[in-house]
């Protein structure tokens, strides 16, 4: 196991992102919106008004210290990590 994965599989992490173009996610492409995440074990759910839209692979990986920000990080609109505000992990997503 890399020294940067979560060690617990129990642990989750929830984020409420907005964007406002449409990013790509594995095999997806996400509408511009409001979306809650939540990332459990390797698998993070992208819900939007209470309804699962995707469901991908993601990695969490442990930041040397807590984002101040929730913040997206994207590479020709496809979406590659999210740092959480007030958390040491972040999620990252492959393409």
């Amino acid at each position: 196991m890399p020294a940067w994965a979560k060690p617990n599989a129990n642990d989750s992490l929830r984020a409420n992102i907005t964007f406002y173009s449409p990013l790509k996610l594995a095999n997806k492409t996400l509408a511009p919106g409001k979306y809650q995440v939540v990332a459990q074990e390797n698998n993070a759910k992208f819900e939007r008004n209470g309804k699962t839209v995707a469901d991908v692979p993601c990695t969490m990986k442990m930041l040397p210290k807590k984002s101040q920000h929730t913040e997206l990080f994207t590479d020709h609109n496809r979406l590659t990590q999210i740092h959480v505000s007030g958390k040491t992990e972040a999620l990252e997503f492959g393409s």
